[in-house]
Parts: C-alpha cells; structure tokens; sequence
C-alpha cells in the first residue's frame, strides 16, 4: 500500500523532512520534502566497500575522510572529498582487462564508496537548513524503536503480520 502525504496530513500529521537510510522509493514518494539521508547508513555503506582495514592507501584515506562526515559541516566535508578526489584522480581511471578481454576498473570498490559520497552529498547535510536540532543527522532515534518493537513482535508468536 502506498501512502501518500496527503493521507498522513489528513491524519493530522506534519512532515517537515523525512530522514532516511535508503535514497530510493521514499524520496521520490515525497519529491517537495527534503530529505536528509541517514549519515550512519552513509559510514556502513562506506565500510561494506572499503572493509574495516582497507589496504590501499587511497581507500585508507577515503574511510577516514568518511568518518569526518559526522563533525562536518557540507562545505568543509565537500572540500575534504574535492581534495582526495584531486589527489586520487589517476587512481580512480585506473583500469584492468578481465580475461574475456574487455577493460573494468581496477579499484571498483573504491571508486563507488567515492562516487556515493559524491552523489549523496547535498541529502547527507540537509539538516544544515533548518535550526538546530530539529532535523537529526541520522534516524537512529526510530531505529531503536523500531528494534524494540521487533523484539517484543518476536517474543510473542502467535501475533500475525497482519495483526
């Protein structure tokens, strides 16, 4: 079923932002609210590409970069990315031929933990926009709620997903 914000208004509800740990569905759902993308999902992203102990240099330097993102502001952060990017340039156009001949690129991993940071810039400092504290940067005040409830689901068996 999908909801749309006019329903959830009719209900007596105001959404300001909505803030998320995916970019899709959700976001396109509510195009005329802004979205602040979830900077812990943004850090986990980062840290399923590069492992927990990267051994390229460039991936070393990138993780770190990532971790800064949480005592960022967008401007410092976005310069942050404009330099290692500047820096890694001919890394990241490495390329490598397969043995069916055909090229791919040789830091793949890398290069996408870079290019979703990219990417995903202007949605992961949304909060930025509005007066402190009423925007978090992450949504990990209703993923505890959620786990909570999804635990006390669990411990009662004969519930239904419907009910």
């Amino acid at each position: 079923m999908i909801i749309k914000h006019t329903y959830l208004q009719d209900q007596g509800f105001t959404i300001r932002t909505i803030v998320s740990n995916a970019l899709s569905g959700i976001k396109d759902a509510f195009p005329e609210i802004p979205y602040q993308y979830c900077q812990f999902h943004q850090l986990q992203r980062i840290k399923h590409l590069l492992t927990t102990n990267p051994r390229l240099s460039a991936s070393k330097e990138l993780k770190a970069l990532a971790h800064q993102l949480t005592q960022s502001s967008r401007l410092d952060f976005q310069k942050s990315l404009e330099k290692w990017e500047q820096k890694w340039k001919d890394f990241l156009q490495e390329k490598s031929y397969g043995e069916d001949g055909k090229w791919h690129f040789t830091h793949r991993r890398t290069r996408s933990a870079f290019y979703s940071l990219k990417r995903n810039l202007n949605a992961l400092f949304t909060f930025e926009n509005f007066p402190v504290d009423q925007v978090p940067r992450t949504n990990n005040a209703i993923e505890a709620l959620n786990s909570v409830l999804k635990m006390r689901l669990r411990l009662y068996r004969g519930l239904s997903k419907e009910k």
